[in-house]
């Protein structure tokens, strides 16, 4: 798949470390009624036990640990996307599977376009993965120093009968992501490329 030149909406240069806006990731913004639990004492008299990592309740179902971010940067070479992948998994581990596989997806899908068409082949320049779990949502922020390119500015369903020969892998890819993922976005932000997805978290299987 050519890379075509940036056809999609210019935006301003701005911040460039995933942070959210202010007011899309409270940390106070966690499953339960933390205030409800220390107002409650135990049968013995004592204080109520401090809640669990990430400020989820004692007991009950564990289901976002709303407000974690993670980043991470990597070469913009091919045998750097299996630590990719790894990355991507370790910061949803223990979500849902598809939710898992589909993020994967997107982000290794997004990492080979860079290098391949973006730079045309592996490169020291700078890859910046960052994922953030909000409520009911995962957002990936993907950051590259390649040349403009939208790859959402020209999306077609691609021919499912076709051979894998004939088929466009990277097309077929940043089609699924379209399908997957509830918003998708890109800027082109000084000399960077940046691409959101939003996918949804759910606290059901889906």
């Amino acid at each position: 798949m050519q890379r075509h030149a940036e056809r999609g909406r210019q935006v301003a240069a701005g911040p460039l470390d995933g942070d959210a806006a202010p007011g899309d990731l409270d940390p106070t913004d966690l499953v339960g009624d933390r205030d409800a639990a220390s107002r409650d004492q135990q049968s013995d008299g004592h204080p109520p036990h401090e809640p669990i990592a990430h400020g989820l309740p004692p007991e009950g179902p564990i289901l976002i640990r709303v407000g974690i971010k993670q980043t991470r940067t990597f070469r913009a070479r091919l045998d750097a996307c299996t630590d990719v992948s790894a990355f991507v998994e370790s910061a949803i581990a223990g979500m849902d599977a598809r939710l898992v596989m589909r993020l994967r997806l997107a982000v290794e899908e997004l990492f080979v376009n860079t290098v391949t068409h973006g730079h045309g082949g592996d490169s020291d320049a700078p890859v910046e993965v960052t994922i953030r779990i909000a409520e009911a949502r995962v957002v990936l922020d993907y950051i590259d120093t390649a040349p403009p390119f939208n790859p959402f500015a020209q999306v077609e369903k691609p021919n499912a009968m076709a051979s894998v020969e004939v088929r466009d892998v990277g097309r077929l890819g940043v089609f699924l992501i379209t399908q997957l993922a509830e918003r998708f976005d890109y800027a082109r932000a000084g000399d960077r490329n940046r691409i959101t997805v939003e996918l949804p978290a759910p606290t059901t299987p889906l």
